[in-house]
């Protein structure tokens, strides 16, 4: 059990770490690049620049969550539970996760250029400023969104629903 476990500065380069609790860790600056993480617990824990290129965070709880700053590129989010989690000003690029959970999340200026997020849960999410260039967004529930400032040119909108989000200042060029 690693409920509260402080990682400051910690390597945990590709750790094998499937379904653990690590509920409210500190996680700042911690290296868990490549790490395997699916099915953890990560509800309400929190770093800040934390790395998690490349790893699996598949059906990972990771609600209430802050990351600012994180550099997750390339995670793997397959219905993983991001609800009220913030990550302000964090890489999401080339992220993949289907039916992903992020109702109520803090999203500002997120980056997540081609990232595949088909089929997800993102309504009421506060992404202003976002960057979502080429992104993946089959199906995604948008509803109440705050997208004002997003970035979505080549994007994949089909059957996305933006009722009631919030779109000034959106740029949607060839987006579809």
């Amino acid at each position: 059990d690693l409920a509260r476990a402080v990682f400051r500065k910690a390597d945990l380069t590709a750790a094998r770490m499937g379904h653990a609790n690590l509920r409210e860790a500190v996680l700042d600056e911690t290296d868990l690049c490549e790490a395997y993480l699916q099915g953890a617990s990560l509800a309400r824990a929190h770093g800040s620049a934390t790395l998690l290129t490349d790893a699996n965070l598949s059906r990972a709880d990771l609600s209430e969550a802050r990351f600012p700053n994180a550099m997750a590129s390339g995670v793997a989010l397959h219905e993983a539970n991001l609800s009220k989690a913030e990550f302000p000003e964090a890489s999401l690029e080339g992220a993949w996760g289907l039916r992903v959970n992020a109702q109520g999340a803090a999203l500002p200026k997120l980056r997540a250029a081609g990232a595949n997020f088909a089929e997800s849960d993102f309504r009421g999410v506060r992404a202003a400023g976002s960057i979502w260039q080429g992104a993946e967004l089959f199906h995604v529930d948008f509803l109440g969104a705050d997208l004002s400032g997003a970035e979505f040119e080549g994007a994949n909108l089909t059957q996305a629903r933006l009722s009631g989000a919030d779109l000034s200042n959106a740029r949607l060029v060839k987006a579809v």
